[in-house]
């Protein structure tokens, strides 16, 4: 009977470290992912000086270098190699982003990207997508640096690894590692932190003459029977969609004669854009590579994202079959609106106003 209680109580202890072994590991996956969207969020609030190197797609050969400046939310860029780009200038203010080509004397003002919201979102689909571990990083551009490693679930999906500094919620490098082989998607050559800038150093000079293209913003999907009224069918929205990836936000863009639907998707890390429109229209986006290209009933889709093909193929499939499932046609029914997020969306400016903040004649 001794021994009998012996181990019922070596039992009752072993299974009280496993508990709090789990519960730990558990704490330290939250404190991963927390100070890596914590770096994502309040990143772009400090201020800021340096070079990077970037590069917009892994399958792009190269990498841009360019001088960065930030602060309260303000951030520009200015491209310094390679020479086919050098000088071309991006500002992004938080409500419009704007680009300045030298070369052509043009500057192009559209809605900003950070309007889209949706981190809480992006968060939930990242906790279900990924498994998040931090260790002690390399030295970048002389800061010490904390790397948090997000792990997919799916073994089709690639690594992503982001560097953050010690001291600053902010990421000094990012790669994606995809079958072994990591590409540097942003590497920080120099930085300085608390820089106090000059209001000048936040603002587009182009020169005398210079032409102005504003893109007419997108109107953000409310519901499906609103973007039907905006584009002439209901959108494919499947509730389920492989890989961990949601509908982060859904919208009508393009001109008031050709307007088509852009859903844009993402697993919390990685992202996609799952573009809709009938057959009868001219192709708004590029569709050479047929293997993101479906058309089923009259509607074409075309995705488009920096992900393994087989996922991207996974994902279009997704809405073919919830088209095939009966739910969607042309004609359209009332959808279940729930796959869209609730997100309260500041109104962009449309149209040849005033000149934004940040662009000098």
């Amino acid at each position: 009977m001794a021994r009998a209680n012996s181990f019922l109580i070596l039992g009752g202890v072993a299974f009280a470290l496993l508990a709090g072994s789990a519960s730990a590991s558990a704490q330290r996956r939250d404190d991963a992912r927390d100070l890596l969207f914590g770096a994502m969020d309040k990143g772009r609030y400090l201020a800021v000086e340096g070079i990077i190197l970037r590069r917009n797609s892994t399958r792009d050969p190269g990498m841009m270098q360019l001088r960065m400046a930030q602060a309260t939310g303000i951030s520009k860029t200015v491209v310094l190699s390679p020479l086919s780009f050098q000088g071309v200038t991006t500002l992004d203010d938080g409500q419009n982003w704007m680009t300045y080509v030298p070369d052509e004397n043009r500057v192009v003002i559209q809605g900003s990207p950070r309007l889209m919201g949706g981190t809480s979102r992006r968060k939930r689909a990242a906790a279900s997508s990924y498994r998040f571990v931090s260790d002690t990083g390399d030295t970048i551009a002389g800061r010490k640096t904390i790397v948090v490693v997000a792990t997919p679930k799916s073994p089709e999906m690639p690594t992503r690894r982001y560097w953050i500094d010690s001291d600053y919620p902010y990421i000094l490098k990012m790669d994606v590692v995809d079958g072994g082989t990591p590409k540097v998607l942003l590497d920080t050559k120099a930085i300085a932190f608390e820089v106090a800038s000059s209001p000048e150093a936040f603002r587009i000079t182009p020169a005398t003459g210079v032409r102005r293209i504003y893109l007419e913003s997108p109107e953000t999907i409310r519901s499906a029977e609103a973007a039907k009224a905006m584009v002439g069918f209901t959108p494919i929205m499947p509730r389920d969609l492989p890989y961990g990836f949601v509908i982060q936000e859904g919208q009508v863009v393009g001109d008031k004669s050709e307007r088509f639907v852009a859903l844009r998707l993402t697993d919390g890390l990685a992202s996609a854009t799952l573009y809709q429109w009938p057959m009868s229209r001219k192709n708004p986006v590029p569709c050479q590579d047929k293997k993101s290209v479906r058309e089923v009933n009259g509607l074409r889709m075309r995705l488009v994202g920096d992900l393994p093909e087989v996922v991207l193929s996974k994902l279009i499939d997704a809405f073919v079959k919830e088209l095939a499932k009966g739910l969607q046609s042309l004609s359209g029914t009332s959808q279940d609106d729930s796959v869209l997020p609730d997100v309260d969306r500041a109104r962009q400016r449309e149209g040849n106003g005033p000149v934004p903040f940040g662009v000098s004649h």
